[in-house]
């Protein structure tokens, strides 16, 4: 018995070794992962060596690592560091680097003759910018003006200002990498010959959030941000882009000739933003041209006081196979010399247009169409459409004042909408159209013609459908030339039995 009771407690003691064992090498093992993951941690002086040589240890350790600039530092850069992918004032990014600018700011000195960008990303770098400003880098010759990313760059609490680039685009911000995210931050007053004054994105995902892309300019396209070639993702959220400028289209941002991915726009503002310069130039606020994204969609967003010197003032939706999904929006103040104060949709294929929920007000068409004008397939549901005006200052043109469907190809319904104190210049106070429209549920008050007929909808061609419609308080009259003008002899009177006055 008393060796059975040895045996049994040598085992215990073999077991408590056993489990001690394990634990110390599992102790260890972790103790090597801590090492390999633990970052390296480096304060450099307030001077360009010091951050120049901080860099240069990181990229050469294999680690992750944390640089601390001293508060409100600013370090100016006079010379060109390295020749990565062009000219550049540091050390290319060749490894996960996080910069604590603590308040501070990173320069080029304007004055010392020499164009360069700040940053550079290399496709294997990280580089996340913490309450930093990064301002008046300069490369001519190669994409980005202050930061050329071609791997992942993270930008927190921090501003990107006064950078410019000649013709490869992206003034303040280029990128091709994976992804760039930019939280609570500022893009201002960068500038491009090329496209995207503040951002060109052309690869990757783009995400903004809780952030302001202010002032700056594009000669090409995007003064905001402009995205191209690529098959991307762009998602904007709570985000403010405003006083932005483009000669040509896209005065805030610009979805030009760009292929797959998407575009999303949450509880945003799109405000006085302007496209063209020389007579061209559509989307004051968004430009959608030659796009084959997957989807773009606008939720809970204010598209106000953009200007287009051609179509779509507040949104060019046009050459595009995109749909456009509109949800809980304001699109109002709105200006186009041409067509589409609000919107202008003029889609390739079943490109659709689907509205809901949303208010268009006090929009303003040189042309057609003072909120809308599209030739798109569409659906427009429960949205309000007051004091807009097409063309009301040039006698004999200017169709639909709300909405003009200027095509035979138009076909969509409008359901559970008010067309109140529209003007068109010509036809149409509250609609003009050519297409095949379903109207259910809606009312017509207070539109005007001065220089045409038909106050509430005009009817120029197509087919035209009316159920459970209200017509009130317009200029002149009953049928005819008053609330309703049929071109057409052929065409079902307009409102029929379905009409309360």
């Amino acid at each position: 018995m008393e060796n059975k009771r040895q045996i049994g407690d040598s085992r215990l003691k073999w077991g408590f070794k056993r489990i001690l064992v394990i634990e110390l090498g599992v102790l260890f093992i972790i103790g090597i992962f801590v090492l390999q993951v633990q970052a390296a941690v480096f304060n450099p002086d307030c001077s360009s060596a010091g951050l120049v040589a901080a860099i240069t240890s990181a990229n050469g350790n294999g680690e992750t690592n944390v640089i601390n600039l001293p508060a409100d530092c600013t370090i100016t850069l006079d010379a060109i560091n390295n020749t990565a992918d062009g000219n550049n004032g540091l050390p290319d990014i060749a490894t996960d680097i996080t910069v604590n600018g603590n308040g501070g700011t990173i320069e080029r000195n304007s004055a010392s003759g020499s164009s360069f960008r700040i940053f550079h990303i290399a496709s294997i770098g990280k580089l996340t910018l913490n309450n930093i400003t990064i301002q008046n880098g300069s490369e001519p010759g190669a994409e980005g003006g202050g930061i050329c990313n071609r791997g992942v760059l993270n930008l927190n609490d921090s501003t990107i200002a006064n950078n410019n680039n000649n013709d490869f685009g992206g003034g303040g911000i280029y990128t091709d990498g994976v992804a760039v995210n930019i939280a609570n931050s500022t893009i201002l007053n960068n500038s491009t010959d090329f496209g995207g004054g503040g951002i060109r994105q052309v690869s990757g995902t783009l995400t903004i959030t809780d952030s302001t892309i202010y002032s700056n300019h594009s000669a090409y396209g995007g003064g905001g941000i402009n995205i191209n070639y690529g098959d991307v993702v762009l998602d904007l959220v709570r985000c403010n882009v405003m006083h932005n400028t483009s000669q040509t289209s896209g005065g805030g941002i610009s979805g030009n000739e760009a292929f797959g991915g998407s575009i999303t726009i949450i509880n945003s503002f799109i405000t006085d933003n302007q496209a063209g310069f020389y007579g061209y130039g559509g989307g004051g606020g968004i430009s959608l041209n030659f796009s084959e994204a997957e989807f773009v969609s606008l939720e809970n967003t204010t598209i106000s006081h953009n200007y287009s010197v051609s179509s779509g003032g507040g949104i060019s939706h046009s050459n595009t196979f995109a749909p456009l999904t509109i949800s809980n929006c304001t699109i109002s103040n709105n200006e186009a010399n041409n067509s589409g104060g609000g919107i202008s949709s003029v889609t390739t294929g079943s490109a659709q247009l689907s509205i809901s929920d949303s208010t268009f007000s006090e929009n303003y068409a040189g042309s057609a169409g003072g909120a809308i004008h599209t030739n798109s397939l569409f659906s427009i549901t429960a949205s309000i459409f007051s004091g807009n005006i097409s063309g009301y200052e040039n006698e004999g043109q200017g169709g639909g004042g709300a909405i003009n469907f200027p095509s035979v190809y138009v076909a969509g319904d409008v359901i559970n909408c008010t067309f109140a104190d529209n003007t068109a210049g010509l036809d149409g106070g509250g609609v003009h159209s050519y297409g095949t429209v379903n109207f259910t549920n809606c009312t017509f008050s207070g539109n005007l013609t001065p220089n045409g007929s038909g106050e509430a909808l005009c009817v120029a061609g197509g087919t035209i459908t009316l159920h459970n419609i209200i017509v009130t308080s317009s200029l002149r009259g009953d049928i005819g030339d008053g609330n309703c003008d049929n071109a057409d002899p052929t065409l079902t009177i307009c409102f029929a039995d379905e009409i309360g006055y």
